[in-house]
């Protein structure tokens, strides 16, 4: 006979494809903080202020101002290096934060192209062989858009070859920022901006108006002998 009051088993969810599980801390009480995903991108609040993100497909580090990969052994070289920001790094806070994004340990080895874009890369102009799947940067062969993983010689230094650019790219650091500015301070603009229709001085004298302005002027009797000088000049 059963117990009634024992509940009865609850029946658990399917479980998350790995894309999506990939984005979600670790379920240990490490006081992570969760991720966001964005543009092909994986971001955590921790790894935002270090200005690095994670790709989402090869789950490699990459630095949003530089545009260039990582290995986790790397990014403290990295910002003391080329950003002075090594104040903000702290190593218990970065384990925590590139565990629950399950970020690579070591950096993809080759990504063969024509592909779309990798997210988080820069992209460079390049040129490609027609004849096999050989990209680089040589001054022949045809034009193409191509990534690296970052600058560097032997497996580092190896390009593919990327397609529809324009549709998957993704705006960087510094155009996000500039964008922000200049949508900031588009009332200001817009006040201070000249009409070319120029109906701001419509209806004023021309010739006075230009005589404000103008060098020498018609009458420079306040400043003796600065009519010659400039026609000297």
């Amino acid at each position: 006979m059963s117990d009634k009051s024992t509940p009865a088993t609850q029946q658990l969810p399917p479980p998350l494809p790995s894309l999506l599980a990939s984005q979600l801390p670790s379920t240990s009480t490490s006081g992570t903080t969760p991720a966001s995903h964005t543009n092909g991108l994986l971001h955590h609040t921790y790894l935002d202020s270090l200005n690095l993100a994670v790709n989402a497909e090869f789950h490699f580090l990459t630095c949003q101002i530089c545009q260039a990969a990582l290995a986790p052994g790397e990014v403290k070289h990295h910002l003391t290096k080329l950003h002075g920001t090594q104040s903000r790094y702290h190593d218990h806070q970065f384990n925590l934060a590139i565990s629950a994004l399950r970020v690579a340990k070591e950096l993809p080895s080759h990504i063969p192209g024509p592909r779309t874009i990798v997210h988080g890369l820069k992209v460079h102009d390049g040129m490609a062989c027609s004849q096999c799947m050989f990209v680089s940067r040589p001054p022949a062969w045809r034009p193409c858009k191509i990534q690296q993983l970052r600058k560097g010689a032997g497996d580092v230094q190896t390009f593919w070859e990327v397609q529809n650019v324009e549709a998957n790219s993704q705006p960087t650091l510094h155009q996000s920022l500039v964008d922000s500015l200049l949508k900031e301070l588009e009332p200001t603009l817009q006040v201070i901006q000249t009409p070319l229709d120029g109906h701001m001085v419509a209806g004023m004298d021309i010739k006075q108006l230009c005589s404000l302005v103008a060098l020498p002027k018609s009458d420079d009797g306040d400043i003796p002998g600065l009519k010659d000088v400039v026609e000297a000049y």
